[in-house]
């Protein structure tokens, strides 16, 4: 029997028509400021703004950096206070005056750094990436919409994409992004929006994101995953992207010490995002906001030497007889792709010309690198993203996305190059002995 023919039974239906996220095109000006403003980094550059996360010089100037508080909620001394609070929800939110699970102080530095960084209007960070990406989307569809996403992504956003959004009743449709005739014949009326990373996970495809704007022409949001890019290596508004989205706990963070995500666009849709972040509970804590203000401020030094170091290995493996294949955005006769990079970055991923087996007496035998997933962090990390990172896409699927098995990731760190260099060819000889 229907729910409705019960006497005081409140019953609210999927709405019949686009989400107000979508259908207000709140997504199409990434350069619309919220109702807090482009906060105090007007004309100054990237670095300097990452040097100065967290340092408010318009506040009272008892810290240098935005202290952490402990309490999880906020007092007023009369009822009339905190009501003003709650009226003025998002700013005071935002800010910590409130109740954390709604922002804290260190969250809130922590957005006007990734702002100022990338120039855009607004940002909002999360307890994760994947919080970051699903909280993204999520205000975007209902049933009977679909999104369109390049064919390799990160493992946990296939699996989002392939399972978890299908079982809500949003198609997927996964495809080379980097065929434009084939993106223009994916989307249509229902298509809410087109994802991609940029170089993907793990393969390193580069998506040219002013084409794929192109194409689009602004019948829906274009999402840029700008994780192993980082803001450093290019910035994704510069060529049309109207959201862009973080695993801070990659470069920006850059200590494998704080999970956390972040997404950033025009004021509008980052004010759609606080809402459904309040209710889904996606925050990022205090303390975790506050170990990525440090790593940021470091972001432009470590990615220098992380790519510096990167460079020299992608040489030396791509001319090493024991690798078949390098993927590195340098070595691509489309570098850099218009201007879109401004350097081919820390990411390496290789493929070992004895496959599995080789992989596995490459990454038993390294004493430097650490064999561990992750990535953008100050150590080199080395992965094999068939039996890990991407573990949960089939294998037919896998491979159809340049997943082979034989196929290595390396994060490079900020060791010695000489250091890093001698563990891969040592372990490399161990290879050449099978």
């Amino acid at each position: 029997m229907s729910a409705a023919k019960f006497k005081g039974i409140a019953v609210f239906k999927p709405p019949a028509k686009p989400r107000e996220a979508f259908a207000g095109r709140s997504w199409a000006n990434p350069m619309e400021e919220g109702p807090l403003g482009r906060i105090r980094w007007a004309g100054w550059n990237e670095r300097t703004v990452a040097v100065h996360a967290g340092g408010n010089k318009e506040s009272d100037g008892k810290f240098v950096i935005a202290p952490v508080v402990t309490s999880t909620t906020m007092p007023t001394i009369t009822c009339d206070e905190l009501a003003a609070r709650f009226e003025n929800g998002v700013v005071e939110g935002r800010t910590g005056g409130i109740y954390e699970r709604l922002g804290s102080k260190p969250a809130f530095e922590l957005e006007c750094a990734l702002t100022g960084m990338h120039g855009c209007g607004d940002s909002i960070v999360f307890g994760s990436g994947m919080a970051a990406i699903s909280h993204t989307i999520l205000p975007l569809v209902t049933a009977g919409d679909n999104v369109v996403v390049h064919k390799t992504v990160y493992g946990c956003t296939d699996e989002l994409f392939r399972e978890q959004l299908p079982a809500l009743g949003i198609e997927t449709r996964f495809i080379d992004m980097r065929n434009l005739k084939m993106l223009d014949q994916a989307i249509d009326a229902r298509t809410r929006a087109v994802f991609f990373e940029t170089p993907s996970n793990p393969v390193l495809d580069v998506i040219e994101i002013a084409k794929v704007v192109d194409v689009v022409n602004g019948r829906c949001p274009v999402i840029v995953d700008n994780t192993f890019a980082s803001p450093r290596g290019q910035n994704p508004f510069e060529k049309g992207a109207h959201v862009v989205v973080y695993s801070m706990t990659k470069s920006i963070g850059g200590h494998s010490n704080a999970i956390g995500g972040a997404v950033l666009g025009g004021g509008r849709f980052i004010e759609h995002l606080f809402s459904i972040r309040k209710d889904l509970g996606g925050i990022l804590p205090a303390r975790e906001a506050s170990a990525f203000l440090d790593g940021i401020k470091t972001l432009p030094l470590r990615y220098e030497k992380m790519q510096a170091n990167a460079i020299e290995i992608a040489r030396e493996l791509e001319a090493h007889g024991e690798v078949q294949r390098v993927h590195y955005p340098s070595l691509d006769p489309g570098y850099p792709f218009d201007g879109q990079m401004k350097g081919p970055g820390y990411m390496v991923a290789f493929i070992l010309k004895k496959g599995l087996e080789g992989g596995k007496v490459l990454i038993d035998n390294l004493k430097v690198i650490t064999h561990a997933v992750s990535l953008g962090s100050v150590e080199s990390l080395m992965c094999h993203p068939a039996s890990t990172t991407h573990a949960s896409v089939p294998k037919a699927e896998r491979e159809g996305k340049g997943i082979s098995d034989g196929l290595l990731r390396i994060s490079v760190g900020t060791e010695s190059l000489g250091d890093i260099l001698d563990d891969l060819m040592q372990a490399l000889r161990k290879v050449a002995e099978l």
